[in-house]
């Protein structure tokens, strides 16, 4: 399951990271690696909530929908950027960049503890 949180968190990393680009190849690249990161994340999520604390659950939950929104309004801004649209473009990497520092990564450190002690690990 870590895993999975790892990857989903890394794609979406890369992919805010290099939205900017004007690469279009390396952004299209990106964005098969993201859903592919996230179709995983959520298949193992929802085929593993069992073995789970419902409050785990609930922040696996948590943390796919807060990415969610940000990611999907930058993912529209860049396909739509056009020749008005960069400034959209970058208040959508703004916002994304934020939720992904701030509220994305407390989830997922918050996991990581909930791990740890479902695991009996002492640190």
């Amino acid at each position: 399951m870590y895993s999975h949180i790892v990857d989903f968190y890394q794609a979406i990393n890369r992919y805010v990271d290099i939205t900017l680009l004007p690469d279009e190849k390396t952004i299209e690249k990106e964005n098969e690696l993201l859903w592919k990161a996230v179709d995983l994340f959520k298949d193992y999520t929802e085929k593993h909530r069992i073995y789970f604390s419902e409050e785990i659950c609930i922040r696996l939950d948590s943390l796919y929908e807060t990415a969610d929104e940000p990611i999907s309004s930058l993912m529209a801004a860049a396909v739509y950027s056009g020749e008005n649209g960069q400034d959209r473009l970058v208040d959508s990497w703004r916002e994304a960049k934020s939720v992904l520092e701030d509220n994305v990564k407390k989830i997922r450190e918050t996991l990581e503890n909930d791990f740890r002690e479902l695991l009996g690990v002492k640190y």
